[in-house]
């Protein structure tokens, strides 16, 4: 019988136990991202490990460690050998979680090793003229060459033979490989600076990036950063515990005295060393402080290796390893499920094989898409949104935000296109990578950013008002939809399918094909009423449609079809226009919000007043009235008021419209105009609103402003000065009364005009 134990054996050990076994060597997998951590992230690694020092001086208690969290593991000599490299050192160990503080952990080490290795030769070539100073020589070489075989251990790995060879501890399967010839081909920065440092004496001014290596080289910044904070604190003749900002803690590390008088660092550091350092006979002066500031630092770097600790969960096999990083990070919080499918994809194309592949572009691409989030909640956000719309659009399988869905979905899914065919493999990975581009966009609503759909977006004023209004109400569930016709878009256009049967001007027709379905639907009920139901099942039809038979006009037929047959409990279907604005004309439109705001300006839209049909209007020319444009639909200052105001002050205004208060709400007794007018109109009588409408409905208001100012003796005419002219108020200031019935024919009117636009859209 297996027990859990077997499989997941936990221990927890120091730092030099977990990575100083000097012929162990370290593999990081090609599945993890590269060395990231910044200046403020090794700040305050150095800084609890100071801290740490410090209360074990203090506190004398001999059992002080500190704790810096978990790696997670597995035996790497499988993944060294699919990748054609010799596991060289007598112990290879993957490293499945935890490389960024492991290779931090090797950052130290080797920023003090260059350090003690310059104080060595120099206190080795001095020529001391007493005993005493000599004895004080020899006891900081010993203590110095003490401490350099510890940290030798941590970044190399040791091959014994005829001559011994040693190599970089941790290398990337991707870009490094241990050699038989007793050198390594070290691609990755981590593994080239323990080369160039260390096997080759190359000095740190000399330092360069990898040959081929692109992006940002943090290890580099980051060894930097360690080397002049190092060298500052050996330097600093003050040696207060003072704090210092720009020295990453170094300050911190208790002062000479503490360190020399602790019995807990007589223990484990100067324990089997042959001479005392409470004392240093070296007369005053600055190699003396020099000494002292080398035996703190020293006493540091034994702190971190043999008082710092970390628990290492050692999955028996990959899957046993992969099984623990599904579920928890190094620092305790759960991965998403993007996170844990990535390394499993890798796993099974056999990881050797994953630099420079397809699988590689492609998931360099959603990578981008999902670091572009400024924090961690919106990332969180768009990484299990793009996971639903994904699920949708691939196989229709409805997922939820969950975690252990998400894992499900993308397990089962993945292993029933993994093995059938690299094209399948490929093109559902480049699904994924659509819909999190898609998403993005959905997320961000910002049309100014590049990228390929942003484009084409950005092509016309009625899509980006299409694309605004989709995001303003949240209307997620159209989203596979786009993703699957921008996905055949891209393989079309960068020759990945053969064909041309989806251009950008599609994208733009199935972006405005949706938006006019919606905003037909929610304006005939009032809300939803089961929207999301049908376009799941409008979804799957376009699945069902081969690729090359995804066209606009196909998916326009599926909406058109859904419009006029289908019937819910509110109502319904709508096979024409007259069915539609019968059901539509009582619909409470002032609670639908943006889409309220989206059909008011369409219907107005080069309208003309009716002078045949009071409050009415009509279709004008062309260009002769633009209200529908994106800059008034995105201008916050727009906003869509009530003619018969909602608590009316004036008695004149006609009581059966307050009998039936739905009537407010109708689409007839609603207007956009500016915020100024807005609060100029508030609820006052109609004859102060009509004569503010009548000065709205001239370009040339200028002429009325003296007869508006003798009857209304609180009209401020600066307000309609800066007002723009106003398409509809001419109609609504030839209205002599507003009531009920007027309400109800301005109504239908104008239901009549934005249906004609809209349905042009799925025609």
């Amino acid at each position: 019988m297996i027990f859990a134990k077997d499989c997941f054996p936990t221990s927890t050990y120091s730092v030099y136990e977990a990575l100083g076994l000097p012929t162990q060597g370290f593999v990081i997998p090609s599945y993890q991202r590269r060395y990231a951590w910044s200046s403020k992230n090794l700040a305050q690694l150095v800084d609890d490990i100071a801290n740490g020092l410090d209360t074990l001086v203090r506190s004398g208690d001999p059992n002080n460690f500190t704790y810096i969290g978990t790696m997670i593991t597995t035996d790497g000599r499988g993944l060294l050998e699919a990748g054609g490299c010799d596991p060289i050192p007598s112990k290879v160990t993957e490293i499945v979680d935890g490389q960024q503080r492991a290779s931090t952990l090797g950052l130290i080490s080797l920023a003090i090793l260059r350090h003690l290795s310059e104080k060595l030769a120099k206190y080795q070539s001095n020529r001391l003229p007493t005993a005493a100073e000599a004895k004080d020589r020899q006891f900081l070489i010993s203590l110095i060459q003490k401490t350099i075989r510890g940290l030798e251990d941590v970044v190399l790995t040791r091959r014994h033979g005829l001559l011994e060879q040693r190599f970089p501890k941790l290398i990337r399967i991707s870009e490094d490989r241990w050699l038989n010839n007793g050198s390594t081909d070290a691609g990755s920065p981590i593994a080239h600076l323990v080369k160039q440092q260390l096997l080759s004496n190359a000095n740190f001014t000399a330092y360069t990036s990898p040959k081929k290596y692109e992006g940002t080289n943090h290890e580099r910044q980051r060894i930097g950063e360690l080397s002049f904070a190092i060298n500052d604190f050996i330097s600093d003749i003050d040696q207060l515990n003072t704090d210092d900002e720009d020295g990453l803690g170094f300050s911190k590390i208790p002062s000479f005295e503490e360190v020399v008088e602790s019995k807990s660092c007589l223990n484990f550091v100067f324990d089997d060393l042959e001479c005392s350092p409470t004392k240093l006979s070296t007369p005053d002066s600055d190699l003396k402080n020099e000494m002292q500031q080398v035996i703190r630092l020293c006493t540091f770097a034994h702190y971190m290796l043999h008082r710092v600790a970390l628990t290492v969960v050692d999955g028996k096999t990959e899957n046993f390893a992969l099984e623990v990083f599904q579920s928890l990070n190094t620092s305790g919080v759960p991965l998403n499920a993007y996170e844990t499918f990535k390394p499993s994809v890798i796993r099974r194309m056999n990881p050797a094989n994953y630099a420079g592949s397809d699988e590689q572009t492609l998931f360099q691409r959603i990578d981008q898409c999902f670091q572009r989030p400024n924090t961690d909640e919106k990332k969180r956000r768009l990484v299990e949104e793009t996971i639903v719309s994904f699920a949708m659009a691939h196989d229709g399988t409805k997922v939820g935000r969950k975690l252990s869905d998400q894992h499900r979905f993308f397990r089962a899914s993945y292993l029933s296109v993994n093995g059938s065919s690299d094209t399948d493999t490929s093109r559902y990975l480049h699904l994924l990578g659509t819909t999190a581009e898609v998403m993005h966009l959905y997320h961000s609503g910002n049309l100014g950013g590049y990228s390929r759909l942003s484009e084409i977006f950005n092509a016309d004023d009625d899509t980006k008002i299409c694309f605004s209004l989709v995001a303003d109400i949240r209307h997620s569930i159209v989203l596979p939809i786009i993703a699957l016709f921008f996905d055949r878009y891209e393989l079309e256009r960068n020759g990945e399918a053969q064909g041309n049967t989806v251009r950008s001007s599609t994208i733009r027709g199935i972006l405005k094909a949706i938006t006019a379905f919606s905003v037909l639907w929610r304006c005939a009920f009032g809300g939803t009423n089961g929207i999301d139901a049908i376009y799941r099942r409008i979804t799957a039809q376009v699945r069902e449609v081969p690729e090359e038979q995804r066209t606009l006009e196909v998916f326009k037929g599926l909406l058109l079809r859904q419009l006029e047959n289908t019937s819910t409990r509110r109502g319904g279907p709508f096979p024409s226009k007259v069915s539609w604005v019968s059901q539509a004309r009582h619909t409470d439109f002032y609670a639908l919000k943006s889409v309220s705001k989206f059909f008011l300006l369409l219907a107005h839209h080069d309208t003309v007043e009716d002078p045949g049909m009071a409050g009415q209007i009509k279709r004008g020319a062309k260009g002769c009235a633009p209200t529908f444009t994106y800059s008034n639909y995105v201008n916050d200052d727009l906003e869509k008021e009530h003619v018969y105001p909602q608590t009316p002050q004036d008695p004149d205004w006609p009581q059966q419209v307050l009998s039936d208060r739905r009537t407010i709400n109708y689409l007839g007794n609603l207007i956009v105009v500016p915020k100024k007018v807005n609060l100029l109109l508030s609820n006052k009588s109609w004859a102060h609103k009509k004569a503010i409408f009548s000065i709205l409905a001239n370009p040339a208001r200028d002429k009325n402003l003296g007869e508006a100012r003798n009857e209304i003796l609180d009209f401020d005419p600066e307000v309609l000065q800066e007002a723009a002219h106003l398409t509809g108020a001419a109609a609504i200031s030839l209205v002599e009364k507003w009531d009920s019935g007027l309400i109800e024919r301005r109504g239908v009117s104008l239901l009549e005009q934005g249906y004609d636009r809209l349905i042009q859209w799925l025609k």
